[in-house]
C-alpha cells in the first residue's frame, strides 16, 4: 500500500467545532466531545455508529482512550499519534489505511 494508492479512498463527511475562542468552565474533554458531537451529527450519524477514533491533545497521555470513555463508546480502532502540526493529516492517513486493510470496519 502506498500513499498514492490511498488517494481518493477516504472522505471527511462531517465537521464540527465547539467552544472556539474563550471557553470558560470547559475542559479539553468538554471541547473535544462538543466538536465530536457536532461532527457526528453533521455526518448524519450517531455516537453508536463510531467504531474508530483519532485524536491528539497535550492535556491527556491517551486522548483516544479518555475520549472514548467520556463519550461512552468503545472504538475498535484508535490512533493518538502526535506528529506536530501534521498530526491530523497523519490521523486521516492511518484511519484510511486501517479501513482499507480491514482493521477498522467501514461506516
Amino acid at each position: 500500500m502506498t500513499a498514492s494508492s490511498l488517494r481518493g479512498k477516504s472522505a471527511i463527511v462531517g465537521i464540527g467545532t465547539y467552544g472556539l475562542g474563550r471557553a470558560p468552565g470547559l475542559s479539553s474533554m468538554d471541547l473535544m466531545a462538543g466538536a465530536t458531537a457536532r461532527a457526528v451529527a453533521d455526518a448524519g450519524l450517531q455516537l453508536k455508529d463510531i467504531d474508530g477514533i483519532c485524536g491528539g491533545t497535550l492535556y491527556h497521555m491517551f486522548p483516544t482512550l479518555s475520549m472514548g470513555e467520556y463519550l461512552g463508546i468503545r472504538p475498535k480502532w484508535a490512533c493518538s499519534d502526535m506528529t506536530g502540526g501534521s498530526s491530523f493529516l497523519s490521523h486521516l492517513l492511518q484511519a484510511t489505511m486501517a479501513t482499507r486493510q480491514g482493521s477498522a470496519p467501514r461506516c
